[in-house]
């Protein structure tokens, strides 16, 4: 199990992956192959019918997983994303997103 805490990884991820810094990404708990982040809402987030736009989601899942990985893997930083698939069940109010991420199955080459 890797030691790095929410806010190492924020920092971390904010100096590495451009895009965790702009959209203010921060991750409230991290360990043991989860992860739960928090995107500050702006208005900048939304599209017309004032709902968060799906590539913030997206986004944030993303994050969300490779912080899941991080917290289990010695080397979790040099993994990337190899598929990746949403379903939108509902329109999101436009506030604060959480993603909540959590492994599934971490193997060698591929974590779910």
């Amino acid at each position: 199990m890797v030691k790095l805490t929410p806010r190492e990884f924020t920092r971390l991820t904010h100096q590495t992956t451009p895009i965790a810094a702009l959209f203010r990404f921060r991750a409230e708990k991290l360990g043991g192959g989860k992860c739960t982040v928090r995107v500050p809402f702006r208005a900048e987030f939304t599209r017309d019918g004032g709902t968060v736009a799906g590539p913030i989601l997206m986004a944030v899942a993303d994050y969300a997983l490779y912080g899941a990985v991080m917290s289990v893997v010695a080397d979790g930083d040099k993994s990337v994303t190899a598929s990746l698939n949403t379903v939108f069940l509902r329109r999101p109010a436009a506030r604060d997103v959480i993603a909540e991420a959590q492994l599934l199955r971490c193997g060698k080459r591929l974590a779910y």
